[in-house]
């Protein structure tokens, strides 16, 4: 009878920890990680004279797996860096300067330097699992909340300052799109001791800067696919409670 109730004990604390290990993989974790990014345009592509930084970003997750499929949220802050060189456009002629107010004839030069971008991101990904490794899609929107630009000549100007927005048709117009929207693909694990990494791409759909903020004060307009957009790769590492 005691060999009896001991071998019961046994098995039952042998299915209960595998059945833990297995929960693992469902449930909020916490993560960190590194970022570069570039830019494109559906125009031109991939714009080479940039150069990407490194970036950082954390956040927490709610991961959800049904045998091989798996549904993964986030909320992540995400910190996004790039390198700019100088800038001339010569076929571009602005009517006003949105800062000074004062008529400007010529072509546009700008000095390089740095651009830092804070965002608030919420993806929603799609999981096919082949044991604990993953192959995950889905759609990412995100909130930009501030930034800065530092030219090379060392202006540093906050991306939230007055001289970032412009009147409009009587509206408040930013110069940066408040919101991105893009697509992700990527490869991650999920083990079973809780741990959990991913490598993946974020292409962003929307630009990066405000249409209407431009096209207001240059007498030869932007379209949108003129305009650059975001492209991301991250790494990532985090731990399930």
């Amino acid at each position: 009878m005691r060999y009896l109730i001991f071998t019961i004990l046994t098995m039952s604390m042998i299915f209960t920890s595998n059945a833990q290990f297995k929960m693992k993989r469902n449930g909020f974790g916490v993560h960190a990680g590194t970022n570069a990014a570039g830019l494109y345009t559906i125009t031109d592509g991939y714009l080479d004279g940039l150069t990407p930084l490194n970036g950082y970003e954390s956040g927490i997750r709610y991961n959800l797996k049904f045998g091989p499929i798996g549904l993964c949220s986030e909320l992540n802050y995400s910190v996004i860096n790039y390198n700019y060189g100088p800038i001339t456009a010569q076929d571009l002629i602005f009517a006003t300067d949105p800062v000074s107010g004062n008529i400007i004839s010529g072509p546009l030069t700008e000095s390089g330097g740095q651009v830092t971008l804070n965002y608030i991101s919420f993806p929603v990904l799609l999981k096919f699992y082949i044991g604990g490794l993953n192959i995950h899609l889905g759609a990412q929107s995100s909130y930009l909340f501030g930034g800065e630009t530092t030219t090379d000549n060392g202006v540093t100007t906050l991306h939230t300052d007055d001289s970032q927005y412009l009147d409009v048709n009587g509206t408040e117009t930013w110069k940066w799109n408040e919101v991105d929207v893009a697509a992700v693909f990527g490869l991650g694990i999920d083990t079973k001791m809780g741990v959990y990494a991913s490598v993946r791409s974020t292409v962003s759909i929307t630009p990066l800067a405000n249409l209407d903020f431009f096209n207001a004060y240059i007498s030869t307009p932007f379209g949108e696919d003129d305009l650059a957009r975001l492209i991301t790769s991250s790494f990532s590492v985090g731990y399930k409670f």
